[in-house]
């Protein structure tokens, strides 16, 4: 149950989940994301830290998703290890403007 007290919403398959936020929501998508890929759904997770060091079990967050965008407001890009991912420095609108308008 998330803060509300409301029961995560499982859907039946085919559809795409999006899920944005930083090292808390990462904590949840270990735990929500494989049931959501099990019920036949793909999964997309946004993460954004202030610093590349913010982020743990990076291998579990992949195991769980179809594809991550990795978002540092400063410093070094976390690194990718999958083609489906993006990394990039800078503000979650700017970065996310970029990679869905284009450069």
């Amino acid at each position: 149950m998330g803060p509300t007290g409301t029961k995560t919403n499982i859907p039946n398959g085919g559809e795409t989940i999006m899920i944005i936020g930083n090292n808390l929501a990462a904590a949840d998508i270990r735990t929500v994301a494989p049931v959501l890929k099990e019920a036949g759904n793909k999964v997309l997770y946004v993460g954004n830290f202030q610093h590349k060091n913010e982020i743990y079990r990076q291998s579990e967050l992949e195991a769980a998703t179809d594809a991550i965008v990795w978002i540092t407001a400063e410093g070094e890009p976390i690194k990718k290890n999958r083609l489906q991912d993006y990394s990039a420095t800078g503000e979650l609108q700017e970065v996310t403007s970029v990679i869905i308008v284009g450069d």
